[in-house]
């Protein structure tokens, strides 16, 4: 029970889905107990991520949410207060490819909708500012373990490490 292991953490965790509507902007936190964790970001029941092997765009969250319930993938989905259009969220992901380095990982497409004048490098960086702002009130999980406390602790070198493995796997 080392404090040190977790990184962020969320002082409460709805672990319930029933509530959420998926017409509003959330912030989706895949994988919430590995190093790193892989993030995307939703509006208008419509799921947008970068990842190694490309990106997933426009997604159906209804997808999305079978997938993670099928392959009980530990999840962590962050409601925001400011609604973002498919549109705006589509233009952004245009300009990326795929997740490459750290100047293109999963964050930076999100943490260039959300906060573009914010020094955010780490998944940490992104909650402390949505934290600062308010907008941290209601959390939901899905297949969370019991002693699941928040994000785990990682540097941006574990980022680099992890993006270069998934290459390296990508086949």
């Amino acid at each position: 029970m080392e404090q040190s292991k977790c990184d962020f953490q969320f002082d409460f965790i709805e672990l319930y889905l029933d509530h959420a509507d998926y017409s509003a902007s959330f912030l989706w936190i895949l994988h919430a107990d590995k190093i790193p964790p892989h993030i995307g970001i939703s509006t208008e029941e419509s799921f947008f991520s970068l990842k190694v092997n490309g990106k997933d765009e426009n997604l159906p969250v209804e997808k999305l949410i079978a997938l993670i319930q099928l392959k009980r993938i530990p999840t962590i989905l962050i409601p925001l207060k400011h609604h973002l259009s498919i549109d705006e969220i589509a233009l952004k992901y245009k300009q990326f490819d795929r997740a490459v380095n750290l100047k293109s990982t999963c964050l930076t497409p999100i943490k260039e909708l959300l906060f573009p004048n914010e020094e955010i490098h780490r998944l940490k960086d992104l909650l402390e500012i949505i934290r600062e702002n308010g907008q941290l009130n209601c959390v939901f999980g899905l297949n969370l373990s019991s002693t699941y406390e928040g994000i785990p602790f990682y540097t941006t070198d574990e980022i680099q490490n992890r993006l270069e493995k998934l290459t390296h796997v990508k086949g």
